[in-house]
Parts: C-alpha cells; sequence; structure tokens
C-alpha cells in the first residue's frame, strides 16, 4: 500500500478515537463489560479506517483507467469528460462514497464510467470480498437472513434482490468455468491429470431430488385473467402426497474416498466433494467425469458407484468408470419388494403382506434371486386366472423386470464380505446437505435461473474449495 494514503491527519484522527475507546472501557467496572466495549470501540474505529484507506486506494488505482483520451465504443465518437459523481460501494468495512468520472460521448450520447467497469460495477455496488461474504452466507442461509447478518457484523447493506443478483452473478461464474473443465476434457487429446486419489478405493454416487417451482413458472393466472381449477397430479410416497407438476429435478453427485479404519470391518467415506446441477443426464455425467478426474478417479484401483433404479445412472454416469463395481440401494430394493407385496396382499401391516415380503428379502440378502423369481413365477399363476389383476400382475411384471436388469449390481453377501456401502444413504445424504437443507426450507419456492446459481455455490462450499474456487472468481 502506498503510504501516502494514510496522512497525518488520519493518523492523528485514529489516535484519538483509540484514546477514546480506551478511556470509555476504562470507566466500566467488571471485566466482562471492558472487554465487550473495547472490542466493539475498536471494531468501529478500524472499520471506519479501512473504509477511508480502501475509498482512496480506490480512486488513486482507478485515476490510471480514468486517463487519457476516450473514443466511444458505440459511434467511435469521441469521449468528454463531464463531471466527477459519487457513487455508494459496499464493502466489508461498510458503505463507501467513492468518486470517480463521468464521460460523454459527442455524437451519440453514450454514458460511460471506466472506474465501473474496471473493478465491475456495472451490475452491483459491491466490492468483490464483500461480493464473496454476501454468497457465503446465501449460500447456506435464506437471503433475509444473510442481509441481517451481514449489516449486523460488517456494515453490507443491502436488498434481497442485490443479494441474490450478486449470487446468480457469481454461481453464473462458477457454472461457466465448470462448462469450461468439461469442454476442455472432451475436446483435450492430453493424458488425464496426474493427480492421485485419497484412496485406492473411491465411492461414486448420484440421485435426484426435487425443489418447489415458483408460481411464476407453473402458469398462475395473472391478474384479471380466470383459469379452470384443476386438480394438480398427485403420487402416494409413504404418508406424504408430493405434487408432480411443482417440482424440479436437481441431480447430486457425490464423490468420495473409501477408508477402512482399522479393527473396523466396513468402508467409511470420508473427504467428500459435491456436485449440483438442474443440467440433463449427459451433461450431468460429463461433470461428475471431470469432477472425478479433479479427484484423481481414474488412478484409483477400484471406484464403487451406488444408485438407486434410476436408468441414467447407469447408463449414463455409471460407464464413466471402467474400473467400477455397480451397486444398487439395498434400501430402494426394499421398496421396491414392498410395493408388490401391497399390490399382491393389501397393507404392509397386514401379517400376511410382511410375511411374503419379508422371505423375498432373506433370498436377496443372501443373494438367491433365482428363489425370488419362482416365488414370482409362482404369484403370476395365481393371479393370472383371478378378474381384476392388472394391478398386482403389472406389480409382478415390474419387480421381475428391475431384477433381471439389475441382477449384476445385486451380489450382496459379497459386497458384504467386502465391507462395501450397499445403500445409498451417502448420497441421499447429500441431496438433504446440498439441497434439502437450503431450498426445501418452509414456504420456499424457486426459478430455475435463481436456484441454478445457488447450486455450484453450495457444492463448493460443503466440497470444502471455497477458498479455491474464489481465488479463480478474482482471477
Amino acid at each position: 500500500m502506498d503510504h501516502e494514503l494514510l496522512t497525518d491527519e488520519m493518523v492523528t484522527e485514529l489516535r484519538a478515537e483509540i484514546k477514546a475507546v480506551a478511556e470509555a472501557s476504562e470507566r466500566r467496572s467488571s471485566g466482562k463489560e471492558r472487554l465487550d466495549l473495547w472490542e466493539q470501540g475498536a471494531r468501529v474505529v478500524l472499520n471506519r479506517l479501512g473504509a477511508k484507506l480502501t475509498e482512496r486506494e480506490l480512486e488513486a488505482l482507478g485515476r490510471e483507467q480514468e486517463r487519457g483520451p476516450r473514443a466511444c465504443e458505440q459511434c467511435s465518437g469521441k469521449m468528454r469528460n463531464v463531471s466527477r459523481q459519487a457513487v455508494t460501494i459496499q464493502s466489508i468495512f461498510g458503505a463507501l462514497l467513492v468518486k470517480r468520472r463521468r464521460f460523454t460521448c459527442v455524437q451519440c450520447a453514450r454514458t460511460d464510467y471506466p472506474l465501473d467497469r474496471y473493478y465491475g460495477w456495472e451490475q452491483h455496488r459491491f466490492t468483490s470480498t464483500a461480493k464473496e461474504w454476501v454468497c457465503l452466507l446465501a449460500q447456506g442461509d435464506c437471503y433475509q437472513h444473510a442481509a441481517n447478518v451481514l449489516r449486523r457484523v460488517s456494515g453490507i447493506a443491502g436488498t434481497v434482490e442485490s443479494f441474490r443478483e450478486v449470487v446468480q452473478e457469481c454461481g453464473g461464474q462458477l457454472q461457466a468455468q465448470q462448462e469450461e473443465v468439461v469442454r476442455l476434457v472432451n475436446e483435450s487429446a492430453q493424458p488425464f491429470p496426474a493427480v492421485n486419489p485419497p484412496s485406492s478405493w473411491m465411492l461414486v454416487g448420484a440421485d435426484g431430488c426435487q425443489v418447489l417451482k415458483s408460481g411464476a413458472q407453473v402458469g398462475r393466472p395473472k391478474k384479471g385473467e380466470k383459469r379452470a381449477r384443476k386438480r394438480p397430479a398427485r403420487h402416494q410416497s409413504g404418508s406424504k402426497q408430493k405434487t408432480r407438476d411443482r417440482g424440479m429435478e436437481i441431480k447430486v453427485g457425490l464423490v468420495g474416498a473409501l477408508v477402512r479404519k482399522p479393527g473396523e470391518r466396513e468402508y467409511q467415506v470420508e473427504q467428500k466433494s459435491y456436485l449440483a446441477t438442474f443440467a440433463e443426464a449427459e451433461t450431468f455425467s460429463d461433470l461428475l467425469f471431470a469432477e472425478g478426474l479433479s479427484r484423481g478417479l481414474h488412478r484409483a484401483e477400484r471406484v464403487i458407484v451406488v444408485g438407486d433404479g434410476a436408468s441414467w445412472i447407469w447408463k449414463r454416469v455409471a460407464p464413466l468408470f471402467p474400473q467400477r463395481e455397480e451397486i444398487v440401494d439395498w434400501y430402494h430394493l426394499t421398496e421396491k419388494v414392498w410395493e408388490t407385496g401391497e399390490a399382491l396382499y393389501g397393507s404392509r401391516e397386514h401379517w400376511v403382506t410382511r410375511n411374503w415380503v419379508e422371505q423375498q428379502l432373506d433370498k436377496l440378502w443372501e443373494g438367491k434371486l433365482n428363489g425370488v423369481h419362482r416365488a414370482l413365477h409362482a404369484q403370476r399363476l395365481k393371479w393370472e386366472p383371478r378378474a381384476h389383476n392388472e394391478s398386482a400382475l403389472e406389480a409382478i411384471h415390474t419387480l421381475e423386470h428391475y431384477l433381471t436388469e439389475h441382477a449384476a449390481r445385486m451380489d450382496y453377501p459379497r459386497y458384504r464380505k467386502l465391507g462395501l456401502p450397499i445403500g445409498s444413504s451417502e448420497v441421499e445424504s447429500a441431496c438433504k446437505q446440498v439441497v434439502a437443507a437450503r431450498m426445501k426450507c418452509s414456504g420456499m419456492q424457486w426459478r430455475d435461473h435463481s436456484a441454478a446459481a445457488l447450486l455450484p455455490l453450495r457444492a463448493e462450499f460443503l466440497s470444502g474449495r471455497w477458498d479455491q474456487k474464489w481465488q479463480r472468481l478474482r482471477a
């Protein structure tokens, strides 16, 4: 920093303010009160000093951008320096008042502020660090709470809409970086980067979850319009009803290291990194592949891919890793068997339903898929002669097809012997941490562009790479 920025007047003022804070704290009787007053007073003094220094530094660095003759970018006419105007900028020291020059074209009357373009203030009046703080709080809490906290701890003042715009800007930049990485991976003929995996065995998981779409995206009638009321299409999931036409699917990916600690039989998932996007399956698989390369999965001895029965997981994601071991989520499989049992015998509370389902699950647990197929064949012969048997036969066919399609991914005795995870609890936990904890709170509804910008910020923070990614955004 240029030492001339800290003038004698500022030094004198700083000494007087610190002395005043010290004298005020000494008048307190208890040590706790004195410490509290000193901390609060010193913070105010240092924030005020930081604001003054930053204002002078911004203006000093920006003068180089305002010098010399200027040509209009629109008509190439001469730009004339009209005036010097002040603008309020939000920083981590609070509001700054920065003066910058305004230029006007003598031909087309276009107005230009070189300082705004130099510091990136065309859209938002925030410094880079203030933008980082906004995104850091907004990725973990609603915009209103983030605004209240920042105003309290740093003096950054802004509306909910301005915070949302900052998140969309920075999250959009992270999305662009991800797309650029995917393009380089797909187009580059160079070998994979020399990154060693944190463990010889790695885990890859993928799943989908939904967030509620805002009313503006589901055809909310405009003022004065009337629309016939339609009952939304609903489906039963456990004891809850979910409205299908109001959801937007988010695909979530997880990459983690499988670590077996001394004395333990099963592997634990550590050093997790996350990916979340609204993209289609093909784009999501490219993003997850790029994430896997950055974690060294191409050098891992074995990659365990765990997922439910979604076809896009096994057709798009799993084939990306040649040295893979595919495992169908056990708990998803059990739910499929329970659905079949309910179609055959009624409520799962009925003892006949429970008895039949538990028998099939015992066979699957021991790897006896042929026994389950024989039981389903017997049920088919039992139900075919009956009237009104469509739902039962459809349930039998669905489970038979599911077991046949995923038979190679259901060797649960061997998975247990190796200590591998047989459930997708890790990736379901990722859905809760990355998506639900931030975007599925009571009353929250989302537009796709607003949610899409928030997802990469949330994922990078939970992956422990916030500082690394933000350095690239500042570059």
